[in-house]
């Protein structure tokens, strides 16, 4: 039975209960432009008007709603096949470790460097016409991940580089595909924003046609900017002055002016939003390329092609030398890490 509502039955429930992962699929969804995406990172609608009276569009495409991301019907639709018992982290084809042999794409990037290599790989051949992504605040709030659309190798690289807080990338299909007229677009997304697209082309929403590649980014959970913001500004330390953040040895780490400060897990528990903890998705289960650092050496990217267009897309990527690969002999850590988050989100 399909669930009928509207902006306001999203508010109800999906946003004030705190399961809206920030996507900004039902900006992009709305036809007349009437939700936009608040300074307090939530979508909002000042009045309903225009469209809105009889419209569904947003509730529609919101993949949170309950009995809307059926789980063997996008398998269906992505792999041609539903996933076996063996498959703890999804379907894949093979998982391996590369690294991008461009310097400047390294020198930028968190670990290999991957997502940034595929992305520039599409843009090079022009397989796409745009790369929708999570950039970088060019305002004090450096640190402050923004959607962002890349069309050439300079916007690109400015994305490069973990946030640790989520943007919603998918508000600018809207901006790419009718205001910017792009055509072919990819995503480069977090676990959540990659099941929330994959839902709007199992709808076969109109802007949907123009996703090509979907490349995903492991991800145990987020944490609030303005809370990492702030505890790393009582340090004396302004957050726009940090180079680096990274995860090691169970501690949080931030690096500036060859110097770093650590904050332990532990301690930044509290500092998850809601969202992350109903989210069972840590490889990105859905995209055509998954892409993370666990089970590889350090500057190395684990890779898991997915798709049969992702396993296509790696292998030119390959054969064109923009990466070098290596073998993965042991990836326990991934299932661990994906059982790990399945059973928090299951007894959330």
């Amino acid at each position: 039975m399909r669930i009928i509502g509207n902006f306001d039955d999203l508010e109800k429930d999906i946003i004030e209960k705190g399961l809206c992962t920030h996507c900004g699929a039902c900006v992009s969804a709305c036809p007349d432009y009437n939700i936009e995406w608040a300074i307090d990172d939530r979508p909002r609608r000042d009045q309903a008007k225009g469209m809105c009276e009889n419209c569904t569009e947003c509730y529609d495409s919101c993949y949170r709603v309950h009995g809307h991301f059926i789980y063997d019907q996008i398998e269906q639709l992505v792999f041609n096949r539903t996933r076996e018992k063996n498959e703890p982290f999804g379907i894949y084809k093979k998982i391996l470790a590369a690294r991008a042999k461009d310097p400047e794409i390294l020198k930028r990037s968190q670990d290999g460097g991957i997502a940034s290599a595929i992305g520039l790989y599409l843009l090079d051949k022009d397989l796409v016409d745009g790369v929708i992504t999570t950039g970088n605040d060019d305002s004090n709030h450096h640190w402050k991940p923004t959607s962002s659309v890349a069309t050439n190798r300079d916007e690109l690289l400015k994305s490069a580089g973990t946030k640790y807080y989520i943007a919603p990338i998918l508000k600018m299909l809207k901006d790419a595909i009718i205001d910017m007229e792009l055509d072919r677009v990819a995503i480069i997304g977090l676990p959540c924003q990659i099941r929330s697209s994959r839902f709007l082309q199992k709808r076969e929403t109109d802007l949907s046609f123009a996703i090509l590649y979907h490349i995903g980014l492991f991800c145990t959970h987020n944490y609030e900017y303005k809370t990492l913001s702030e505890a790393i500004e009582n340090h004396k330390i302004r957050i726009k002055d940090v180079e680096k953040f990274a995860i090691k040895n169970g501690n949080f780490c931030a690096y500036f002016n060859g110097s770093n400060m650590t904050f332990s897990l532990k301690e930044m528990k509290s500092w998850v939003p809601n969202f992350c903890q109903y989210c069972n998705d840590y490889s990105a289960e859905f995209a055509d390329i998954s892409i993370g650092s666990q089970a590889s050496d350090e500057k190395w990217s684990t890779v898991i092609i997915r798709s049969e267009k992702g396993n296509q897309l790696f292998s030119e990527l390959n054969n064109e030398d923009y990466i070098e690969t290596r073998e993965i002999v042991d990836y326990s850590t991934i299932t661990k890490n994906s059982n790990k988050k399945k059973k928090i989100a299951l007894n959330y």
